[in-house]
């Protein structure tokens, strides 16, 4: 286990060496991308359902109103993800010294420009703000039924 800051550190230096592409690394940069994704994977575990995200709170967490409302933040996300045509394919649980993280796992259809998937991603986020709360107006609902529309027209 790691505290938050390593977590951090960690994944900042993960996502650097994505970006760069694992192919341009030099050898020891590739060998320290191993090492830093092992020592993530080690700390870390994936359950596909909000059934199995439960089950694993409830080990972690006393508060039964707390794991009730982290599951109804974390589904307002995955109904955005799949309303916009993006699949969600689970939750990843990081383990920490002083509590959890919960990281949404999406695949973004490969057809989509990194605009789309930029706006298709604040969509998401903002999710449970608009969602749970009850904020949705008709207006919202449409942008995203025709927000959706508008990408599977370009996967046919």
């Amino acid at each position: 286990m790691f505290d938050i800051d390593e977590y951090n550190e960690l994944t900042q230096h993960i996502e650097n060496y994505e970006a760069i592409g694992l192919a341009n690394l030099l050898p020891f940069e590739q060998s320290d991308y191993k090492e830093k994704k092992q020592r993530l994977t080690n700390a870390s575990f994936r359950v596909e359902t909000l059934p199995e995200l439960r089950y694993v709170m409830e080990q972690l967490i006393p508060s039964e109103e707390t794991i009730i409302k982290i599951l109804c933040h974390e589904n307002d996300h995955a109904i955005i993800a799949e309303t916009l045509g993006v699949h969600h394919t689970g939750y990843g649980v990081v383990i920490f010294q002083n509590g959890q993280v919960y990281e949404k796992k999406i695949t973004f259809p490969k057809h989509l420009t990194q605009e789309e998937i930029n706006i298709i991603s604040k969509e998401i986020l903002q999710a449970p703000e608009m969602y749970s709360k009850g904020k949705m107006s008709n207006n919202n609902k449409a942008d995203l039924l025709q927000t959706n529309n508008r990408i599977l027209a370009k996967e046919l």
